[in-house]
């Protein structure tokens, strides 16, 4: 008899303890920011949502590749980070799920998706990135114009990403079309690559190349700046076109056909809130939420003059890299 209730109890248990673990929540996350700073905000997401988050990093132009891969059955649930122009084209190609709830929309409405596709949650500009040790040898001061990278003092010296693997790239790369026009733009790149020492897969792979002074400069988005080497006394100087530089609007994103529906959307919600938006100064970001803590000195948007992107260059974006492609043979 007791043998019999024994082994009953020990086939309940096998029935129950799958049960309990099958119910846990969890979510699958691909993130486009720096993986250590990634980790501290999902770190604070699983504490304060018991949800068991599983991270890989790509950047922006490499989540593209796989979610249209992917397409309608993808291996993650969430976008987080990157700049809202490559939302714009994964919109395009209906990689993402449209998600909106009364969180999202206390953020303003030129910083998300009309209809939710994606949302807003961070503001940075990209700045020029100069290796102290550089400018000193050369004797001159830190670029403060987009021209000042095409002379002769900085032949084989700059480092760059690649527009169509980063999203900083992208960014830069529409924003000089912004800037200037489509065929300038491709003749000053042109004049550009000749002073290039290196493109860089990620968008803040130029500072560390700056940083430990493999190059002499870069550009990179300035939080990029100032986590990876500014905020650890690294020598570099940071600097701004005087004619205006580009900006990102960071954004989050559930993908189309996410199998974590619920996770993804509380995870939207919470990286939109007050408690995750005020992490974000610490990380050199300009949090879009109105009344979260701000960074200061690092190029926001009441600091330098900015280029305000057209959104509709994200529609285009393959139709821009093709053509930077096939002109620059890179």
């Amino acid at each position: 008899m007791f043998s019999t209730f024994r082994s009953l109890l020990f086939c309940l248990s096998l029935f129950c303890f799958p049960f309990s673990v099958l119910h846990a929540e969890s979510l699958h996350i691909v993130t486009s920011l720096d993986p250590l700073e990634a980790k501290e905000y999902l770190k604070a997401f699983q504490e304060e949502t018991k949800i068991d988050v599983t991270t890989i990093r790509l950047s922006a132009g490499e989540v593209l590749a796989r979610l249209k891969a992917e397409k309608g059955n993808p291996t993650q649930s969430i976008w987080f980070g990157g700049p809202s122009l490559d939302y714009i084209a994964a919109k395009k190609e209906k990689l993402l799920q449209a998600y909106s709830s009364a969180v999202t929309q206390k953020m303003p409405q030129s910083f998300r998706d009309a209809e939710g596709f994606w949302t807003g949650i961070y503001f940075g500009s990209m700045a020029f990135v100069s290796y102290k040790p550089f400018l000193a040898s050369k004797n001159i001061p830190a670029p403060t114009s987009w021209q000042d990278l095409l002379k002769p003092e900085f032949k084989n010296e700059i480092a760059v990403s690649f527009p169509y693997t980063s999203g900083t790239g992208f960014t830069l790369w529409a924003g000089l079309v912004q800037l200037m026009g489509e065929e300038k733009a491709l003749e000053y790149w042109k004049g550009l690559d000749q002073n290039i020492r290196r493109y860089t897969q990620s968008g803040s792979g130029p500072v560390m190349e700056v940083a430990m002074g493999e190059a002499g400069f870069g550009i990179a988005f300035s939080q990029d700046a100032f986590r990876k080497a500014t905020s650890k006394g690294l020598p570099v100087v940071v600097s701004y076109p005087q004619e205006g530089t580009p900006y990102e609007i960071g954004a989050v994103a559930i993908l189309a056909g996410a199998k974590e529906m619920e996770s993804a959307k509380k995870f939207v919600d919470w990286i939109a809130s007050p408690s995750a938006q005020n992490l974000m100064h610490q990380w050199g970001r300009y949090p879009i939420l109105p009344g979260a803590k701000m960074p200061q000195g690092l190029g926001g948007p009441k600091e330098v003059k900015l280029i305000t992107i057209d959104p509709k260059m994200g529609l285009h974006r393959e139709e821009l890299l093709q053509r930077w492609r096939q002109v620059m043979g890179r």
